[in-house]
């Protein structure tokens, strides 16, 4: 689902993508950081302990 997202903001020419993400649990919304970083997602920011601010560059190739 979150790679058919990816290619669907790719289509529609959007920069980047963001969520927040909990580190080590799936008990988020977003789902948990390591399945962004698995897709390319990089950590932005450290928001508090144990949430991250994800990003993809959708026009860097990834």
């Amino acid at each position: 689902m979150l790679k058919h997202a990816i290619n669907e903001l790719k289509k529609r020419r959007f920069k980047a993508v963001e969520t927040f993400a909990r580190s080590g649990s799936s008990n988020n919304p977003s789902g948990p950081t390591e399945l962004y970083l698995k897709e390319g997602f990089y950590v932005r920011e450290e928001t508090s302990p144990g949430y991250a601010l994800v990003r993809l560059d959708l026009r860097s190739g990834t």
